[in-house]
């Protein structure tokens, strides 16, 4: 029963994490190419990391309803701060003689950012990415606690087993299950950004 309780957990897990990784690069980007964009769009993203998601919880069953829709919110604020923070840490971290280069060349904006920047930032990006498939097993799980209708995860699992003390064994079962999948999750995700910073950098 574990088992078909952890794939809409690993469903929700994998499809947040992607629209965390692609969200949080735009806006690093973003923030990047303007210090405006940046003063305008940070302080927002540090109040949702700051911000405890049960404070929040009415305003996003009323948004989004309680199915999928919600968990993957969930997920996605919980795991995007890393991968902006990483990112525009690795973007404004460029080496300023390799700029002067590109500027005496007349390196177009957009050729500067994926010629320069980008692989510049690639491994703090790597970074920000591992620590943020950490955060969406724990948003997914938190999301199954909390929103309970659609499919069920484990988080649902847990919660359900924790308040009959007959069935405290399978809620041990459910958390162990659950941390397995973060630290396989965990793992796998930093041996595709490691073959992806090499492979850049044997293409580049």
């Amino acid at each position: 029963p574990i088992l078909g309780y952890m794939w809409p957990t690993v469903k929700v897990t994998i499809l947040g994490l992607s629209i965390a990784i692609l969200l949080g690069i735009a806006l690093a980007v973003l923030m990047n190419l303007s210090r405006s964009v940046e003063r305008a769009l940070f302080p927002y993203a540090v109040v949702l990391q700051t911000v405890p998601i049960l404070a929040i919880t009415p305003l996003l069953t009323q948004l989004f309803g309680e199915e999928l829709g919600v968990r993957l919110v969930v997920t996605v604020l919980i795991a995007i701060f890393p991968v902006i923070t990483n990112t525009l840490f690795g973007l404004q971290s460029t080496d300023q003689m390799h700029h002067d280069l590109f500027t005496l060349n007349h390196v177009s904006r957009r050729t500067r950012l994926w010629r320069l920047e980008l692989p510049s930032a690639l491994p703090s990006l790597m970074t920000g990415i591992r620590i943020a498939s950490g955060s969406a097993v724990i948003g997914s799980v938190v999301a199954d606690f909390f929103f309970v209708k659609g499919e069920k995860g484990i988080g649902y699992y847990i919660r359900t087993r924790q308040q009959k003390s007959i069935e405290r064994p399978e809620m041990f079962a459910g958390t162990i299950t659950a941390s397995i999948f973060g630290v396989l999750m965990f793992l796998l995700v930093g041996w595709v950004t490691t073959r992806a910073i090499r492979d850049w950098h044997d293409n580049d």
